[in-house]
C-alpha cells in the first residue's frame, strides 16, 4: 500500500479488470493494485516534465521507450489530469483554461462553425480508426484474397432504382437550423430551447422514428402538463402513420 499522492493505491471492480498504467495487481487481492516501483520513477519524471510545460505527444514517446509499455499522449494526459491537474498550484491547468477561454468562439457564426470543425475531426478520427483496422485485416502479401469483385447483373436498373427514390414520399424532413442540427447530434445529451414555434416539438417525435424498425427498441417523452403531452400524442397521430402504416398507441 502506498500514501504517495502521485501513485495511490487502486481498486479494480474484479480481477480480470483493466490494470491501471504502471501498476500491477497484489497477491493477497488481485484486485488491488498497487504501483509498480520499476514504473513509479519514469511516470513521476513524466509527470514533472508535464508541469513544466512538456509536449504530451514528446512524453508519451518518452516514458514508451523508458518502461517499454506503450502509451498514447491522451493516456498519460489523463493520469496527469487525475494526479497533478486539480491542484492549486498547478500552474499549467491554469494557463491552459486561460488559453481555452481566449480561444472559445465568441460570436454565433464563430460557434457555428466551431461546431462543424470539431464534427468534421470527430469523423475524421473515426475514418482513421477504420482505415487502420482494415490495414490490419488485409494480406498485402496476397490482396487478390482479400478483395473480391463482385460481378453486377446485366438485369440491374439503376434507372428503375433512381425512379423509385423520386417516387418516394418525405414525411419529415428538419428545418435548417437548430432543428437540423438536433436530430443530427451524436451527443448522447443535447439541450434544444428556444421560444414557441421552433420546431422542438417535432424534433422529439421526430427522434425516435430512426429507431422503430427495431423490436428491442423502448423510448419514453415527458412533458410537464397534460395539455404538452396531449399536443404531442395528436402530432405523433398525423406523423407515424404517415411513416409506419399500421401504427397503434
Amino acid at each position: 500500500m502506498t500514501d504517495d499522492p502521485d501513485f495511490p493505491t487502486k481498486r479494480r471492480a474484479n480481477a480480470s479488470s483493466k490494470i491501471a498504467y504502471g501498476y500491477v495487481p497484489t497477491k493477497e487481492d488481485p484486485r488491488v493494485c498497487v504501483p509498480d516501483p520499476a514504473f513509479m520513477p519514469f511516470v513521476r519524471e513524466a509527470l514533472d516534465h508535464i508541469d513544466q510545460g512538456g509536449s504530451l505527444r514528446e512524453t508519451a514517446a518518452w516514458l514508451t521507450e523508458k518502461t517499454g509499455v506503450s502509451i498514447s499522449h491522451q493516456g498519460i494526459n489523463r493520469i496527469w489530469k487525475e494526479r497533478r491537474g486539480s491542484l492549486p498550484e498547478n500552474q499549467r491547468e491554469k494557463q491552459q483554461k486561460k488559453q481555452r477561454k481566449k480561444l472559445a468562439p465568441k460570436t454565433g457564426p464563430a460557434k457555428a462553425k466551431a461546431k462543424i470543425k470539431r464534427k468534421a475531426s470527430d469523423a475524421k478520427r473515426v475514418l482513421a480508426m477504420q482505415q487502420k483496422k482494415l490495414e490490419a485485416w488485409v494480406d498485402k502479401d496476397k490482396p487478390e484474397d482479400n478483395i473480391k469483385t463482385i460481378p453486377l447483373s446485366d438485369s440491374l436498373d439503376f434507372d428503375s432504382i433512381e425512379k423509385n427514390q423520386e417516387d418516394r414520399t418525405v414525411v419529415f424532413a428538419p428545418n435548417p437550423g437548430p432543428q437540423t442540427d438536433f436530430l443530427a447530434s451524436s451527443e448522447n445529451e443535447v439541450l434544444y430551447g428556444g421560444a414557441a414555434g421552433g420546431g422542438k416539438t417535432m424534433a422529439l417525435i421526430a427522434d425516435p422514428m430512426r429507431y422503430f424498425d427495431n423490436g428491442n427498441f423502448n423510448g419514453i417523452i415527458l412533458r410537464r402538463s397534460t395539455d404538452e403531452l396531449r399536443e404531442i400524442v395528436w402530432k405523433t397521430q398525423e406523423l407515424y402513420p404517415q411513416a409506419f402504416p399500421g401504427a397503434k398507441w
